[in-house]
């Protein structure tokens, strides 16, 4: 995995990649893209839209490659001038099939993702005091 600012890239295990990003206008309708591309480098998914919501300015979005081909991603959002923080996953399939769809996993920030070998992956993130793990199966459901 490579990432840096919210982009990152993850190879997938059928010799493609998948990626993710934020982009829009600063502070105020930030999103989260994926796409996934063979081992080529021909895009297999065009670029989409995964939060789809104004309300919620996304970033700092990461993404791990799990051992069934499937993908996830998780990212961080704010809502509000109050600066509430939360922190987002899902799952996707090697074509871009959403097998999970976007779902908070809890108040904080700073996000980073891992792939387990057992094909769960693990997510850290904090809330600025505290920091935080969950473990979540390869269809997206927490362990």
């Amino acid at each position: 995995m490579l990432s840096g600012l919210g982009n990152s890239v993850a190879a997938l295990a059928n010799g493609g990649f998948a990626l993710t990003w934020r982009t829009g206008i600063f502070g105020r309708d930030i999103d989260i893209y994926t796409a996934i591309y063979d081992a080529q480098g021909q895009q297999v998914l065009a670029p989409f839209n995964v939060t789809l919501s104004a309300a919620i300015v996304e970033g700092n979005s990461e993404i791990a490659a799990l051992s069934n081909g499937n993908y996830a991603l998780f990212w961080e959002g704010t809502i509000g001038v109050q600066q509430d923080r939360s922190t987002y996953t899902a799952v996707f399939d090697a074509q871009g099939n959403q097998i999970a769809a976007p779902a908070v996993v809890g108040p904080g920030a700073n996000p980073a993702i891992a792939a387990l070998t057992n094909g769960n992956y693990a997510l850290f993130w904090d809330d600025g005091l505290d920091v935080f793990t969950a473990v979540y199966n390869a269809q997206g459901s927490r362990s």
